[in-house]
């Protein structure tokens, strides 16, 4: 997971002081997308699958303009509600300096465009699990560039 991270953030800053990875499972992140139309089935989806991958916490990790539409959905869908104590929706910069079991990154473009780090704060969303991530693109996937 760590390695998807300093990718990403190396394209931006190739001389970038990256921390080592103290943690590795070997699990390759998921990178899955949706349409904007599908954003609410898709995250359930995704939840659903993590939930059953992790025993601990899940970060939900999602730019600033969609925090409350994404709290909305993660508390009010029923078939989440089994997992409710362990799903904790945060925008990047909330989520710096905390570790969830597994993460997952809603629309890592729309990140980019609000956060005022861009890049620096998807860094830090990338970097949060411990265990599993998966980046949920929703519509546009113009972050996987800094991938190649």
């Amino acid at each position: 997971m760590f390695d998807l991270a300093a990718r990403v953030i190396t394209k931006v800053v190739p001389d970038a002081e990256l921390p080592r990875a103290v943690r590795s499972t070997g699990i390759e992140p998921l990178l899955a997308s949706t349409g904007p139309d599908g954003l609410a089935d898709g995250l359930r989806d995704v939840l659903l699958n993590l939930a059953g991958q992790v025993g601990g916490t899940i970060g939900i990790v999602c730019p600033p303009s969609r925090l409350r539409d994404v709290q909305l959905l993660v508390m009010g869908d029923e078939r989440l509600a089994p997992f409710e104590d362990r799903l904790i929706v945060v925008t990047a910069l909330q989520a710096k300096g905390l570790e969830y079991d597994g993460v997952v990154v809603v629309s890592p473009d729309e990140i980019v465009a609000e956060a005022p780090g861009g890049v620096r704060v998807l860094y830090v969303a990338l970097t949060r699990a411990t265990q599993r991530m998966v980046t949920l693109d929703v519509g546009s996937a113009d972050w996987r560039a800094l991938l190649a």
